[in-house]
């Protein structure tokens, strides 16, 4: 699953500047992308380990080793894992290619069929699967529109004042840019709950945003976080895939979580601890007359009318 099938080799490649998401910074986020079967070659020399259990899902019977379903997904407490697929809304997927398997997410399913499917599942793990309901527009029902549908790691340790790289290849649905699949790094550690009582919680989270270009796209995703710079008590992370609207498929292959050497992690932390930017002036817009059309920029300033003071 890392070589790109021949004739298809066309590749895009761009580079952001440095981005604040969950409290950490983000730096270099790279996105390659190609037109393929299976996820792009990605070469790095030399290759570090990859901290993620079975990140590019070729090990496993009949689901893949290391990675489980977390219902209902509402707060660690109330999580119940299930060491299964449920073969609804995920499924372990060959890539059509010789070289393994990948995820296969659906979002177009009743989330009630899911919840019916995870009851289902926790009951006895082997239950055989049923073909979901077609669903109707505008579809806010679905897994797409409600829950989304998500698969987790299991707990990767972290070391304290360690820098990471997460990466991934997805491809998926491409309609606008305000939803998107994300991979989640979620960090665990010890701390009291409401009721005084010390036990695992979580302490950080953060996402790399996915943002798919072009129908039957592999995408390759990536940028660097520091669990523990904010919130020292993180002792472990997990990696989350999540996938919600438009309803739809998603696939995930090769996810990766590296340590960034030190000696980069120290030149990210000195850009990171460069003085602001001035802030640029923008002109107030001016004041339109009744009836006439008008357009605003994104990020063009408004300001509210003075406020006078009651007489």
């Amino acid at each position: 699953m890392m070589t790109v099938g021949a004739g298809l080799a066309q590749w895009q490649r761009r580079k952001s500047g440095t981005i604040l998401i969950g409290g950490m910074t983000a730096v270099a986020v790279w996105v390659s992308c190609a037109i393929a079967a299976e996820p792009p070659n990605v070469t790095t020399a030399p290759l570090a380990r990859n901290l993620v259990v079975n990140g590019g899902f070729e090990l496993g019977d009949r689901c893949p080793s290391g990675w489980l379903i977390r219902f209902p997904r509402v707060d660690l407490s109330e999580l119940t894992d299930i060491r299964a697929l449920d073969n609804l809304t995920l499924f372990w997927h060959d890539t059509q290619s010789t070289r393994g398997k990948c995820i296969r997410m659906d979002t177009d399913v009743d989330q009630k069929e899911v919840h019916k499917r995870m009851e289902e599942l926790i009951a006895n793990p082997d239950a055989p699967p049923w073909p979901k309901t077609p669903t109707r527009p505008p579809k806010y029902d679905t897994a797409a529109g409600l829950e989304g549908v998500s698969l987790w790691s299991d707990p990767i340790p972290v070391v304290k004042g360690k820098m990471y790289r997460m990466s991934v290849d997805v491809m998926g649905q491409t309609e606008g840019m305000l939803f998107f699949p994300k991979l989640f790094v979620r960090g665990f550690g010890m701390a009291k709950d409401a009721k005084g009582k010390v036990v695992l919680r979580k302490l950080y989270d953060t996402y790399l945003a996915c943002r798919v270009e072009g129908p039957r796209r592999w995408c390759r995703f990536s940028q660097t976080f520091s669990p523990t710079e904010h919130t020292p008590g993180v002792t472990e992370m997990r990696v989350v895939l999540f996938a919600y609207w438009p309803p739809g498929e998603y696939y995930w292959d090769n996810v990766e979580i590296v340590e960034v050497p030190e000696a980069e992690a120290a030149a990210i932390r000195a850009a990171k601890a460069q003085p602001p930017k001035p802030e640029i002036l923008r002109p107030t817009p001016r004041t339109r007359k009744a009836g006439e059309s008008f357009a605003i920029e994104e990020e063009e300033p408004m300001e509210l009318p003075e406020k006078k003071p009651a007489k």
